[in-house]
């Protein structure tokens, strides 16, 4: 972090309101002085997200999350805390300039060049009334075409390559890009498009990283697509991922498609929660992309051996995910472009909600010929059971049994059994059991006088990070020492050095400083809903700081009491024994306060 000055990270995060930046991610609905959502980073029905204008915060109680705009960008984008900086610095056109500002940055040289071709092959479109006739009877329409940034290369070895040469872009830059191919018997370079459609491929964060690209006709191979680069691996992109991410809806989920047209036709009819797999069958990373922002996946391929095959693959990884997976089955068309442009949006809407289930998926449409004996039902079942025994979700688990055995017409128990046997293998839930087992014990000696501990810190946190003007009275009773928990020391020595800076807290910038755990309670605790009167206040307060110092006395009084087992007894030790007896009775009469 130290390439980028302390005074331009301040600037980006000042440029950024918190509520409409995570707005773009997370549905949030005003309540009271916050705002509330479901949390992106973990599955649940009842929002506990919340996001604070006022702190620019954001903290999650079911899964502990939280901190500022940087760490919500860190977190989403799955990009470490410098590369969420300079994104958010380039969403506002925000220049950094690094220790080493003569070197200039790879990852900002590859976008650029990209949207340099991007512009290339849209004018090159412009040009051609072949290709627009292509894509004119392909019904895209111009505002479509606009969305995507489709474009056009010509039938040109060098037309790209040339066209940058003239505007000083290097070969070597090209070549980085994935644009150009190095000839191989000869000295010089050559475009790697040539006679196709331009498909652009676009970053989650809106950056131009890649380009996919078809031909006009039946000529093979029908699809081109760029190679990986430093700023693109095909297994962790999804194609229109940057427009469905924000237009997820809860009832359906996510579509995955096969083709860029496939997508581009679901967008231009208003089906905008599409995505297309970039050549490659669904990976793991894409899975979990997903599952960060939906439970709901529903694979809509083709039914060729192909087709089928890929969504077999697909099921497999998405279930794996953690997501709930259906597959949509097209009558009369081939694919999700031609049906949309045969039946119409209504009809493509009928077909995602009735989807089918993995399960009815496979026993309809991947080899119904495997149940017309047992021993083609158990042959079935065993290529079934991996992916039904992956499925996390206890209760649609036992609705896929259920179904297994009454359209397979086998035993329940036997498919309950290898169901659960292989669950259990899969998920190591015998391990899993025995550490709940063994912290549900360990809850339980928790003793008493712990929980109350730990509630009163927490109490005391809470009135601290609420006022300056409290946090320095708590600064000047206690120390961060008396405390054994190592996330409340380093909150509290954080509120002890700004409670003393001008301006009052900066919850946001406070959160900066702090990492793992300490993070997550520090947002937890402002975020907290409690409210004191001034007078309840003050003696929460002043109780609060008693507690924390009785407890330092105490922690003491046991040292001594452990030295003079030991023998270790003289007269200084004993009269210090004495003296915070004597305290400690005092205060539990409540005659008496202590000083620090």
């Amino acid at each position: 972090m130290g390439l980028i000055p302390q005074d331009k990270i301040l600037l980006i995060k000042e440029s950024f309101d918190i509520v409409d930046l995570i707005s773009e991610y997370v549905r949030l609905k005003k309540t009271g002085q916050n705002f509330k959502g479901l949390c992106p980073f973990h599955t649940e029905k009842t929002p506990s997200f919340v996001v604070s204008p006022v702190k620019q915060i954001y903290h999650c109680f079911g899964c502990g999350e939280g901190g500022n705009v940087f760490h919500f960008i860190s977190k989403m984008e799955n990009i470490n805390f410098f590369e969420a900086v300079k994104l958010l610095a380039e969403k506002k056109g925000i220049v950094i300039e690094t220790g080493d500002a003569a070197k200039k940055d790879e990852y900002e040289e590859l976008f650029k060049v990209n949207e340099f071709a991007v512009k290339y092959y849209r004018q090159k479109l412009k040009e051609s009334k072949t290709a627009q006739d292509y894509l004119s009877k392909r019904n895209l329409t111009p505002e479509t075409l606009e969305k995507f940034s489709i474009g056009f290369v010509p039938d040109e070895w060098d037309g790209l390559l040339n066209y940058a040469k003239r505007n000083n872009i290097s070969t070597e830059l090209l070549e980085k890009a994935g644009l150009i191919i190095k000839r191989d018997k000869k000295d010089g370079h050559y475009d790697r498009f040539r006679n196709r459609i331009i498909f652009p491929i676009v970053s989650s964060f809106g950056r131009f990283v890649a380009f996919g690209a078809r031909v006009l006709d039946n000529t093979l191979p029908k699809y081109i697509n760029s190679p990986e680069t430093p700023v693109y691996i095909k297994g962790k992109n999804l194609y229109g991922w940057n427009h469905a991410k924000i237009n997820i809806p809860e009832d359906l989920g996510v579509v995955i498609v096969e083709g860029y047209l496939d997508c581009i036709t679901c967008h231009q009819y208003g089906i905008i929660n599409t995505v297309a797999t970039l050549g490659t069958s669904l990976t793991k990373d894409q899975a979990l992309l997903l599952k960060r922002y939906t439970d709901k996946v529903v694979i809509a391929y083709d039914l060729d051996a192909a087709g089928i095959n890929a969504s077999l693959r697909g099921i497999a990884v998405l279930v794996e995910a953690g997501l709930d997976v259906k597959v949509v089955v097209f009558t009369g068309s081939k694919d999700p472009d031609e049906y949309l442009n045969k039946e119409g949006k209504e009809a493509f809407l009928e077909k995602i909600k009735s989807a089918k289930s993995i399960v009815d998926f496979w026993l309809d449409i991947v080899k119904p010929e495997n149940l017309a004996d047992l021993k083609g039902k158990l042959k079935l079942f065993s290529q079934m059971l991996p992916v039904v025994a992956a499925v996390a979700d206890d209760v649609k688990r036992e609705e896929y049994r259920k179904t297994i055995a009454a359209r397979m017409g086998l035993p329940e128990r036997l498919i309950r059994e290898q169901i659960e046997s292989h669950y259990e293998k899969l998920y190591n839930i015998t391990v899993d059991k025995k550490k709940e087992i063994n912290k549900a014990t360990n809850a339980k000696v928790k003793n008493a006088k712990d929980l109350r501990t730990e509630r009163m810190e927490k109490q005391l946190l809470i009135l601290s990070l609420s006022d300056v003007e409290a946090a320095k009275r708590v600064k000047a009773s206690v120390f961060a020492s008396d405390f054994d928990d190592e996330a409340v020391k380093k909150i509290l020595e954080l509120i002890f050095v700004h409670c003393e800076k001008e301006g009052g807290f900066d919850y946001s910038a406070m959160a900066e400083e702090l990492e793992g755990e300490a993070r997550k309670l520090f947002t937890e605790l402002n975020l907290d809903k409690v409210e004191y009167s001034e007078e309840s206040r003050l003696k929460a307060e002043n109780d609060l700081i008693r507690a924390v110092k009785n407890n330092r006395l105490e922690k003491r009084l046991k040292e001594i009491d452990a030295e003079i087992k030991k023998g270790n007894v003289d007269k200084e030790l004993n009269n210090e024994y004495m003296s915070i007896q004597r305290y400690l009775k005092g205060a539990k009469a409540g005659k008496q306060q202590g000083e620090k």
